[in-house]
């Protein structure tokens, strides 16, 4: 069951014609594809494990991993991390897919080799700038995430997720991207 849906796609990150059937099935089919790659490489493959097999709870430390919570950070100012999913309909989730649903859809194949989409009154042009926007935003909210799981303590100070380190999770997911590939 994925976390999001086709709802999170709005505003900065929206993908036209949401409500024609192809374009439900293939948000559908990313979200699948994408949300558990990106899950597993910011909570790291054993966090994501434990994450994923508490998915269901309604309360407790997954379920706050979920939907966010307040925490104090390193230097104890109260910070707050918004989940994976959460009433604004905004998450990480849905714009690290965001970045690779446009990336796989900027061209299509077709018989003469890789072809672009020309539409009629219309310019076509790069999704480069609005595609770094979403991973780096993602990225973002991924450091917030780690600080979330490093600093977050129960109310006898001890840690929350003492299972969760850096070291395992997938660097790539920490550094952001720009358009001219430096």
């Amino acid at each position: 069951m994925s976390l999001i849906d086709k709802t999170y796609f709005h505003s900065e990150i929206n993908i036209a014609q949401v409500q024609s059937i192809p374009v439900q099935a293939a948000i559908a089919s990313m979200i699948t594809k994408y949300e558990t790659d990106y899950l597993k490489k910011v909570l790291g493959y054993a966090v994501w494990k434990l994450f994923n097999a508490a998915i269901a709870e309604t309360s407790g430390r997954w379920y706050d991993l979920k939907v966010g919570a307040e925490y104090k950070n390193a230097y104890g100012h109260t910070k707050k991390w918004d989940g994976f999913i959460n009433t604004e309909k905004l998450s990480p989730i849905a714009n690290y897919c965001y970045y690779w649903y446009m990336r796989e859809n900027v061209t299509f194949s077709g018989g003469a080799g890789e072809m672009e989409g020309k539409g009629e009154n219309s310019t076509v042009v790069s999704p480069g700038p609005k595609m770094a926007r979403a991973r780096n935003e993602a990225v973002d909210q991924a450091k917030i995430l780690h600080d979330f799981l490093l600093n977050k303590k129960d109310g006898d100070g001890e840690l929350v997720y003492p299972e969760f380190t850096t070291e395992e999770i997938d660097s790539d997911i920490v550094e952001k991207v720009n358009i001219m590939n430096i």
